[in-house]
């Protein structure tokens, strides 16, 4: 009840479960009129608060966590005390669409149940060796790149001519021929003893 203000009035409220009333008093050195309402009374009826009817701030779009040289972004949904996100807490590379929803009793401002956003998460940047000055630089490898052995050839060595041996000179070729030609009388006496002796028989 919202009270008057009027001059030379005072004005008491009294309030009884439901019921509120109101009286009005001549105020010191004043009379009421004659016949003038002096009493008014008020009932009230509690009516409970409908759902949606609380205006809650709208919650900014989630921020990924940006990606590495070897793993990808990420994106962590965490939920409200008034508002929850739908689908997975923890989302992965690519792009996705995420919308929170106003709990029971609850609006966001503008009177709206639910709030979208998209979003793009990074997928792992990867390393690089061209250009040191830039994240992810890997120098690029020293190694290098590996042979196979041939198979050794076999190599065939024809067998070596002999030698052939020069004839003895000097002393060592006197004795040799002496002692062929002492060989050659032997066999030449023995081969004619051999004839007589067969002769006689």
């Amino acid at each position: 009840v919202t009270l008057p203000t009027t001059t030379g009035v005072v004005y008491t409220e009294v309030r009884e479960g439901s019921t509120v009333t109101v009286t009005a008093a001549a105020a010191e050195g004043y009379v009421l009129a004659d016949g003038a309402i002096t009493e008014w009374v008020f009932e009230f009826t509690d009516v409970p608060c409908q759902p949606g009817t609380v205006e809650i701030p709208v919650p900014a779009a989630p921020a990924p966590v940006g990606p590495t040289c070897s793993a990808p972004g990420s994106l962590t949904l965490v939920d409200g005390a008034s508002f929850t996100w739908a689908g997975p807490r923890v989302l992965g590379a690519g792009t996705h669409t995420v919308t929170a929803t106003a709990k029971d009793g609850f609006v966001f401002v503008g009177g709206k149940a639910t709030v979208s956003y998209t979003v793009t998460v990074l997928a792992a940047t990867g390393f690089q060796s061209t250009d040191a000055s830039k994240p992810c630089y890997v120098a690029p490898s020293t190694v290098s790149k590996p042979v196979v052995p041939a198979k050794p050839a076999a190599v065939v060595v024809p067998p070596r001519r002999p030698t052939p041996q020069l004839a003895a000179t000097g002393a060592e070729g006197v004795l040799a021929a002496g002692a062929t030609a002492a060989a050659l009388a032997l066999m030449g006496a023995l081969g004619i003893a051999w004839s007589r002796r067969s002769a006689r028989s």
